[in-house]
């Protein structure tokens, strides 16, 4: 049992395995005839092949679904469901569908991101017309494999938190000026640890129609120059900072790494000086911290042991940050190991807001089999995709098991310094709001010379 608050929360990841994905099918809301929309979203990190259903609107006419711009099946009157190979590599897809008159010209469309952080369940905005008095409203819909309701709801209006009425979902904030943009974000966390993200760009349209945008972490390759949130604002960037950006860490934890060394070696919790605390305070300041079990559904706890809005508004939790991780690395740990899909996985944890991030991962010398669906080079490959550093600890020496050399840490004072260089790169990111329909790719060659996206094979952070 781990003490305090915290609790194992058995996140059963069914996405990992193509066979096992889970798809939320989506309510249709077409009431013309050009509306169409895809109306299946297969949730968390998928491969493989799924079929997608589509809602073809009143007309059924002809429509056409492809993936990353490659058309893979034509649709139209009783054919509405396509089976869409996403392919072996966990990578971002953009499932499209398009309605085309006889010029060729797109007039209806819908799209889909796949294997996007902050998409383990369904998370969006609904926005009423801007009233005459200034005032913008609007509401939040989700949807849950399990048709659970978030057990934490947090909803902003230009970084200040909005209040959330009676109905649980609804919520306004001033728009005197319709031609001024607003930004809005939403995160939901449910009962069972699943987490949403929502971000939408509103005013200029009336204040009524929504711009997706999302949160991108960057880093400037000067290593004397840690500061890139001027050269965002360069013009040609068209990327908007986030002034405050917190940070959340996932921690991933091998079970068979061998703690003991780093616990003998402590000291005190209370005791000044020690390293237990050096370690503990080394990363007091973050937003939120999550541990990570490889085991066949991935087990996820919540570090700072919160389940209420409560929990992340005070410091209660984190002081038992450190306690909860190593009472997680000691549980029994029973049946196969499934390691890269948890580093993999835990990339759509730690991408999913706007906040600078990392992924830790503490392995031993033990080159144990790990039957994961994906491979190091895998995982690796996705959090570079995505924006995720990955942090390598090992309790004891490198050898040949397909992930980074990283850092060597035998006693509690080696954890401890490498919790301060871990603190130290993450305060070397900042991040920025970029127009939501693009890839990483795409913002990365936008970028001005001399930064880099973080996480990204070159950027070393």
């Amino acid at each position: 049992m781990l003490p305090g608050n915290g609790r194992v929360q058995k996140i059963a990841l069914q996405h990992i395995a193509a066979a096992l994905a889970v798809a939320i099918l989506l309510p249709s809301i077409s009431a013309e005839e050009s509306d169409i929309s895809i109306l299946t979203f297969p949730i968390g990190l998928v491969v493989g092949e799924h079929e997608f259903e589509v809602d073809l609107g009143p007309s059924r006419a002809a429509a056409e679904l492809s993936i990353d711009g490659r058309r893979v099946c034509s649709l139209g009157g009783d054919i509405d469901h396509c089976t869409v190979d996403l392919g072996r590599d966990p990578k971002v897809r953009l499932i499209e569908l398009t309605r085309r008159d006889a010029t060729g010209i797109v007039i209806a469309s819908d799209r889909r991101w796949i294997n996007r952080p902050g998409q383990e369940a369904e998370l969006d905005f609904q926005f009423s017309p801007r009233e005459p008095m200034g005032i913008c409203r609007g509401s939040l819909i989700w949807l849950h494999p399990e048709k659970q309701s978030p057990s934490l709801l947090l909803i902003q209006h230009n970084g200040r938190s909005l209040r959330i009425g009676d109905d649980g979902r609804s919520f306004a904030y001033p728009c005197p000026d319709p031609g001024v943009p607003n930004l809005v974000t939403a995160s939901a966390i449910f009962p069972d640890g699943r987490r949403a993200e929502a971000v939408s760009l509103t005013g200029g349209f009336g204040g009524q129609e929504g711009v997706a945008v999302t949160a991108v972490p960057v880093v400037n390759m000067d290593p004397g120059n840690t500061d890139c949130t001027d050269i965002i604002r360069a013009p040609d960037t068209t990327a908007e900072p986030v002034e405050e950006a917190g940070f959340e860490i996932v921690f991933v934890l091998d079970p068979n790494a061998g703690y003991r060394g780093l616990l003998s070696s402590a000291g005190g919790r209370y005791k000044a000086g020690s390293s237990w605390r050096r370690a503990d305070a080394s990363l007091w300041d973050a937003d939120r911290i999550w541990i990570v079990m490889p085991d066949s559904i991935l087990s996820r706890m919540d570090a700072f042991g919160a389940d209420s809005e409560k929990g992340y508004r005070s410091t209660s939790g984190k002081l038992e940050w450190l306690t909860h991780l190593f009472s997680a690395a000691n549980v029994p740990f029973k049946g196969d190991l499934h390691l890269a899909d948890a580093v993999a996985a835990s990339g759509l944890v730690a991408a999913a807001g706007p906040r600078r991030r990392a992924i830790v991962l503490i392995i031993g010398n033990q080159n144990d089999r790990d039957a994961s669906l994906f491979t190091p080079d895998q995982a690796r490959a996705y959090l570079e995709e995505i924006g995720v550093p990955l942090h390598v600890l090992r309790i004891g020496k490198a050898h040949d098991d397909g992930w980074p050399e990283g850092i060597r840490v035998l006693t509690m004072r080696d954890f401890a310094i490498a919790l301060e260089t871990l603190k130290e790169r993450i305060d070397q990111q900042c991040v920025a709001w970029f127009r939501g329909d693009l890839k990483l790719d795409d913002i990365a060659a936008s970028l001005p010379e001399g930064l880099a996206i973080a996480g990204s094979r070159g950027s070393g952070r």
